[in-house]
């Protein structure tokens, strides 16, 4: 992304150079300045730096020009619509539970099928849902045992 800069301030910003771009002098590109890479500088343009931050705890604020590094940037701002260390775990947990009734949901055709006919339900698949289960069982211990939301937030499934 690339900024026009004038007296400090952020006057336009684009994804890609312009074609056609007038200076200040009344000079007049029409077409192919966005090839022009030695004169962009000169005429204004800065490139923009993204922090790095991360979106589940932080935001970044609007882009403006940092002088002192001649580059257009953000600050990176901590979001104030965090839930509580516990709703967030309640509402990781649910994720978990939520992942494993679809991991379950697959096979419960089978258990059906048991509880109708009492067709026995293959030693493979009875593994696999005592899998999910203890899979599902860890997460949620781990989970439960964290202290700092930032790793309820960034918790994997």
């Amino acid at each position: 992304m690339k900024h026009f800069i004038k007296d400090n301030q952020i006057l336009r910003s684009v994804s890609g150079l312009p074609e056609y771009f007038t200076r200040e002098n009344g000079e007049v590109f029409c077409g192919g300045y966005q090839n022009r890479t030695d004169i962009h500088y000169e005429d204004g343009w800065r490139d923009e730096i993204v922090p790095s931050y991360d979106p589940n705890i932080s935001t970044l604020s609007a882009p403006f020009y940092d002088e002192a590094n001649d580059i257009v940037t953000y600050t990176v701002e901590d979001r104030t619509d965090l839930p509580t260390l516990e709703e967030a775990k309640a509402s990781k947990i649910a994720e978990i539970k939520e992942e494993a009734s679809q991991g379950l949901l697959v096979t419960d055709w089978y258990v059906a099928r048991y509880s109708e006919t009492g067709t026995a339900i293959p030693e493979n698949i009875l593994t696999e849902r005592a899998n999910i289960r203890a899979q599902s069982n860890i997460k949620e211990a781990e989970i439960s045992a964290m202290t700092d939301i930032k790793d309820v937030l960034n918790y994997n499934l």
